[in-house]
């Protein structure tokens, strides 16, 4: 079963690097459809897990994303 946690971790760790990522890759390497990933990318760029350029149809992972995903399994 995919849980909300689950699929907010495979996002960010889609976009696991210094450098822009496409969102398309994002969507691609997650499995999610385009429209779903564009919601989920919207509420982790609210929350500043992510930056979001849309000119460039892109996001990086910023300070806060960063640390979530290192955080340890409970």
């Amino acid at each position: 079963m995919t849980t909300t946690t689950s699929v907010l971790e495979n996002i960010l760790e889609c976009s696991n690097a210094d450098a822009w990522v496409a969102i398309e890759e994002v969507a691609r390497q997650s499995g999610i459809a385009p429209i779903k990933t564009m919601e989920i990318l919207g509420f982790l760029s609210e929350f500043e897990f992510i930056a979001f350029d849309s000119d460039k149809k892109a996001i990086k992972l910023i300070d806060l994303g960063k640390r979530f995903i290192k955080l340890p399994d409970s």
